[in-house]
């Protein structure tokens, strides 16, 4: 589920306790921060090093919201 960092607060409610849960952005700094903030709430999420650019880096799959090849 994508949920831009500004929107995090709000959307709470969206993001199950118990999930596993991974937080991305392009390099994994800001990403960081809203693992930290998620702790905060009782969270356990895990913040993916290097960001997007390590995933498409390594040759994973980019993909849009609605499915679509996506770009970094």
């Amino acid at each position: 589920r994508h949920i831009p960092m500004g929107e995090v607060p709000a959307r709470m409610a969206e993001i199950p306790v118990d999930a596993d849960l991974y937080v991305i952005c392009h390099l994994g700094g800001r990403s960081q921060r809203v693992a930290d903030y998620l702790v905060g709430q009782g969270y356990q999420p895990v913040n993916v090093s290097g960001g997007m650019a390590a995933w498409a880096g390594a040759g994973r799959p980019v993909v849009t919201d609605d499915g679509r090849p996506g770009s970094v």
